[in-house]
């Protein structure tokens, strides 16, 4: 209300446009739209009211009717408090209610008691059915009534619930402030506020709140009406939005946001300092490319900026330039699209660099340092590798040394006493046979009949077939005499693990004593059948080696095959008959020798081929193996004789270990470049691709590269 009286409107809600059909756009831009619609009848009063009010500077309290949407009569109930401002005008906030459900509860009243009761239903259904929670207190202070959104708010269940918890004054944290505010009702004096309440289950809550008197239609006081909006969560939003910004503006990370084109819209103090401007206005006056070397322009226009429109966002390492000293500064940039929270429409684009000048030193000295400890860390790593690799061979040797010679000793004993058993058995049988002659001749001559002891005896004995017997019997104990003379020979052999000098041997003889040794695997059992032994002997001239290292070679590749054929026995059942096929020959005209081994066990998967021969590594449960057998055999044949294993495997089909060693180890021939050739491509798979579709798996010592082949092999 300016000087003259004249009203305008500096703010309206939204809901003028249910009451009144009218925008708050338009009300606002002329107060006349609304003021005209007062009805003719009460616009007096109006004016005389407010005018009343506005001298006095005291709350303004009117009761009236206005031309509502579609020209529909529309009562309100309409309080406001003034505000002197400095150029004398007034300025009115206060709020307008629809009470055309009071009114026409009041008209049905004065026409009939009988329907006083409907009509305070209907005046309690237009209080629920506002959102805004609303309270009504007596002249005592006492709550008599309150809506539906009242209670969700201050969560009570029912008004005897408040009134016996304290009334009003318990909703508010400090019940004084309520007491002030209902004594002022009280003088007819409204209020309008912020005050902080609670609700009955102890939520804080932030409440706007304006109570007015009311009054009866003689103007007595009756109580008052209390109006509360929860301004909680905007309170908590304005608070978190004061944080973000100081957050934001004390960062020490480049903070800014620009236009979806590049146009500087904010920056924050740290980021001004990165690019070298003084302050935001400066900022504004730039591009975003403009922080940027003109070389690296190209990159963020045609490569990171149209990757983060695409995908949202981008990060990773770039460069600024700083334009106060013309320089270089290392940054994290990371620039990001701000969204609409509804839409979801691109906005603007939000930015954020940290200087990484001493990150980027240390990550220098860092990776150097690490470059270092890698490297000593790979030094170290393979010298415990050997270490470990030497004790497992040495434990290893150890065993089989000690082995060899406990099976020496225990041949060497049992040897004595069979071959004192073997010489007296031919002496044995030959003087049974001369006395079974004798009795025999005796018979001839004496009536054995006629001497009943002697009779009774040859019958007690079944002197018929004992003589039949006895020559099968000292036969039979020759057999088992020329076994174990047998087993005793092998174990001899077997027992030369521990020579270390250069022997020339028949490997053929070293062979069967392998597999005496695993006779007893070879024979079956209750969970395995026999195996099938085949020998496809060639033609072998003495082999200079060293027969002991050679012999365990024999066992561990043996031995692993008989582990094959059992787990596929396992699978396959009775169907399946375990088969190792033992096959030798010359090759290179009789310089070398080769020695094949096969089994029809499952195969070897080709993932692991490559890894046959590593120290430690082992398929076999925790217990069957330690990894080291075919290690050492790689090493023995290798490195000791000078020659080379090969393994060939597909599976389902069975494997093939190939051991090629020369005869002659003091002057042992070369091989042959062609053949060299062909081991290197069939090494394993990262050295190449094979030339088979199962290729053998080749170990091979380093002076196989000096040594020609032929191709007879």
């Amino acid at each position: 209300m300016d000087r003259d009286g004249q009203l305008s409107f500096l703010f309206i809600s939204e809901s003028c446009h249910r009451l009144f059909g009218l925008s708050a756009e338009a009300i606002m831009a002329d107060s006349h739209c609304l003021l005209s619609r007062i009805h003719s009848r009460d616009r007096r009063a109006f004016h005389r009211s407010l005018q009343a009010a506005a001298r006095n500077r005291s709350s303004w309290f009117w009761q009236g009717r206005f031309d509502g949407h579609q020209h529909q009569e529309c009562w309100v109930y309409a309080t406001s408090e003034p505000e002197l401002l400095a150029d004398g005008s007034i300025l009115w906030h206060g709020t307008l209610m629809e009470v055309n459900s009071f009114k026409q509860a009041e008209s049905r009243l004065k026409r009939s008691r009988k329907t006083v009761h409907k009509d305070r239903m209907r005046y309690r259904y237009a209080l629920d059915s506002t959102s805004e929670a609303v309270a009504l207190v007596d002249t005592e202070g006492q709550p008599i009534y309150h809506n539906g959104a009242f209670a969700r708010l201050f969560q009570v269940d029912e008004l005897s619930t408040l009134v016996a918890a304290g009334g009003m004054a318990s909703l508010y944290a400090q019940p004084q402030t309520w007491q002030a505010i209902y004594d002022l009702a009280r003088s007819d004096r409204s209020w309008v506020g912020e005050v902080t309440m609670k609700s009955t289950r102890g939520q804080m809550l932030t409440i706007f709140l304006r109570v007015s008197p009311i009054h009866d239609a003689d103007g007595s006081y009756m109580g008052c009406v209390s109006l509360f909006s929860d301004v909680t969560l905007k309170r908590q939003a304005d608070q978190e939005r004061r944080q973000l910004a100081a957050l934001v503006e004390n960062s020490p990370n480049l903070i800014g946001i620009t236009s979806l084109d590049g146009e500087v819209l904010y920056m924050n103090g740290a980021g001004l300092a990165l690019v070298g401007l003084p302050n935001l206005l400066a900022a504004q006056n730039h591009q975003l490319m403009d922080f940027f070397a003109v070389e690296d322009r190209p990159i963020a226009a045609g490569l990171i900026h149209p990757i983060a429109l695409r995908d949202g966002t981008w990060s990773g390492a770039f460069r600024l330039w700083n334009l106060q000293a013309q320089s270089y500064i290392p940054v994290d940039y990371t620039i990001f699209v701000i969204r609409h929270p509804q839409t979801n429409d691109p906005l603007c684009l939000g930015v954020i660099a940290r200087d990484a000048s001493d990150r980027e030193a240390v990550e220098v000295a860092l990776r150097e340092s690490e470059m270092r400890l890698r490297q000593q860390a790979k030094d170290l790593e393979e010298t415990i590798s050997e270490l470990r690799h030497t004790q497992a061979q040495l434990i290893q040797q150890e065993k089989m040394s000690s082995l060899g010679q406990l099976v020496a000793g225990v041949a060497h004993e049992i040897n004595n006493p069979v071959n004192f058993i073997y010489g007296n058995l031919d002496h044995a049988k030959r003087y049974a046979i001369d006395l079974l002659d004798l009795i025999l001749l005796c018979r001839e001559y004496f009536d054995f009949e006629a001497i009943q002891p002697i009779a009774e005896h040859l019958e007690d004995i079944d002197f018929e077939y004992l003589s039949q017997d006895l020559p099968k019997l000292f036969t039979s104990m020759k057999m088992g005499a020329d076994r174990i003379k047998a087993i005793i020979k092998s174990l001899r052999t077997f027992s030369r693990m521990d020579e270390s000098e250069l022997k020339e041997v028949n490997l053929h003889d070293d062979l069967e004593s392998t597999l005496t040794i695993l006779n007893h695997r070879l024979r079956g059992s209750d969970k395995h059948p026999p195996t099938q032994v085949i020998r496809n002997y060639g033609h072998l001239n003495l082999v200079e080696c060293h027969p002991g290292q050679l012999n365990q070679v024999f066992i561990n590749i043996l031995a692993n095959s008989l582990d094959a054929l059992e787990d596929r026995y396992q699978v396959e059942g009775r169907n399946f008959q375990p088969q190792i096929v033992i096959s030798t020959r010359p090759i290179l005209d009789n310089h070398w020798v080769q020695i094949s081994i096969s089994d029809n066990g499952a195969g070897i998967p080709e993932s692991i081929r490559a890894q046959l021969f590593d120290p430690f590594f082992t398929t076999k449960a925790v217990g069957r193996g330690t990894g080291l057998g075919l290690s050492i055999s790689y090493q023995v044949v290798t490195e000791r004789h000078h020659g080379r294993l090969l393994c060939e495997s597909q599976e389902g089909l069975g494997s093939t270990f190939t051991i090629e060693i020369p005869t002659r180890q003091s002057s042992y021939p070369s091989r042959g470049p062609e053949r060299r050739s062909t081991a290197i491509a069939h090494r394993s798979p990262q050295n190449g691709s094979a030339t088979s579709s199962t290729p053998p798996i080749v170990a091979s010592p380093s002076v196989l590269s000096t040594r020609p082949e032929s191709s007879s092999d």
